[in-house]
């Protein structure tokens, strides 16, 4: 999972990195890194046809815009360090290289699970124009959120959820 290899990344820096479901990387309640993904299958040969992934982290920015923050941050702001670009992005290759085994196993999902901070919190999920309070529960093998709406189990496979930090 790239989530996981960012955060491994991140630790090599002396941060303390969390994830919220599903690809966002944290440190110390600030959004550090979004990760969008797209992915393409072939149903009639079971097989995954292509896989794009976009990791995008905030490496040296010391500001940000007034609207953003006291909710984003920085590898340099975190910790002053400043970062060698294209060495960062060989260490997340190389983190997410290491994790191969785990992924192909399906391990991976228990580190996964233990940096997710929304887990056993309330949550506000998002879909399309509608929204709903509920409880996180746990992440799925096929890496769906399972939240609890006032007693109904959902599981939830796309969409934005948001938490009060």
């Amino acid at each position: 999972n790239a989530a996981v290899a960012v955060c491994e990344t991140l630790r090599r820096y002396g941060l303390s990195p969390v994830i919220k479901w599903a690809n966002d990387v944290f440190v110390d309640d600030k959004k550090i890194c979004g990760i969008l993904t797209e992915a393409s299958c072939d149903f009639e040969q079971n097989k995954l046809k292509y896989a794009v992934v976009g990791i995008g982290v905030n490496l040296d920015a010391e500001t940000f815009p007034l609207e953003i923050e006291n909710i984003a941050t920085s590898v340099y702001k975190e910790g002053k360090i400043k970062v060698d670009k294209n060495q960062f992005i060989a260490e997340i290759l190389n983190a997410y290289s290491n994790l191969e085994d785990e992924i192909k196993s399906g391990n991976y999902l228990q580190e996964y699970k233990r940096r997710c901070f929304i887990l056993g919190k309330k949550v506000t999920v998002y879909q399309n124009d509608y929204s709903y309070l509920a409880t996180a529960l746990d992440v799925t093998e096929s890496g769906a959120l399972k939240v609890d709406k006032n007693g109904e189990i959902i599981t939830v496979s796309s969409g934005e959820v948001s938490i009060k930090l």
